[in-house]
């Protein structure tokens, strides 16, 4: 629990002729969260999204129709968690503090409140290769997945009905050209419910700061990387580099 701020704790504040207090001296960290996560209004008690599978190929017509069906796929259930956080500040403390710093503090608290949603955020990839689905903050399930499965697994059911097929979205290559295009193929490979390919066409890279420098090198440079040839370089301009300072591995990075 943080102690109430009073007076005999701020001198300085209460001074005058103070040239300047140093206070936010460094800019916020760049956000990630909004580029990656769509919002949405809690309307009630929970939020919860669903999937609905695909259909066969048409079958060749032998004088009545061939009926298909579809079937409900896994679903993914929100709960909100309530944050909070508070400044107790002595009475005095704010009526002579002569810079205006102390209600500056309380009313900076969005820069507090901004952090912490950003690390959440990122707990989401932090934590993509592990658990099954479950997301616990506090005491509350954040997030359950009906599948049971990370979000990245080498193991992914194809769907609810074909639960013994698996696919994978998980990988342990490290970020070079060469990885990221397998990366893409893998991709371009997945398949729906129905073991059907569908349209997925990835035009981002997700990076930690130890990254960066590689990530931009594969994407920013005209010629093939680290090649003599004059070869074009087939990245170049294809996708977008999103660094996250808040990504905790060296070495974990996500095409999406």
């Amino acid at each position: 629990m943080g102690a109430p701020l009073i007076s005999e704790n701020f001198a300085d504040v209460l001074e005058p002729g103070l040239a300047e207090i140093v206070v936010d001296a460094y800019a916020p960290l760049p956000q990630m969260r909004t580029s990656l996560f769509r919002v949405v209004p809690m309307e009630t008690s929970y939020y919860k999204t669903s999937s609905i599978g695909g259909l066969g190929d048409f079958e060749v017509h032998n004088g009545k129709v061939n009926y298909d069906t579809i079937y409900q796929q896994f679903d993914v259930r929100f709960n909100p968690v309530p944050f909070s956080k508070g400044l107790e500040i002595e009475r005095e403390l704010l009526d002579d503090d002569l810079y205006n710093v102390i209600i500056d503090r309380a009313e900076n608290m969005g820069i507090a409140a901004w952090r912490t949603f950003e690390k959440y955020a990122a707990s989401v990839f932090n934590n993509a290769f592990t658990g099954t689905g479950t997301v616990l903050v506090g005491s509350i399930n954040m997030q359950v997945n009906s599948e049971g499965d990370s979000l990245c697994s080498t193991t992914h059911q194809l769907g609810a009905q074909d639960t013994a097929t698996t696919q994978s979205n998980s990988g342990t290559l490290a970020l070079t050209p060469t990885n990221v295009e397998t990366t893409r193929r893998n991709m371009r490979k997945f398949r729906d419910d129905r073991n059907e390919k569908v349209s997925i066409s990835p035009d981002t890279l997700v990076v930690p700061i130890d990254l960066e420098e590689a990530g931009w090198t594969i994407i920013s440079s005209a010629g093939k990387v680290d090649s003599a040839e004059n070869n074009g370089n087939f990245h170049y301009g294809r996708y977008n580099l999103g660094v996250w300072d808040y990504l905790e591995s060296t070495k974990q990075w996500f095409m999406l």
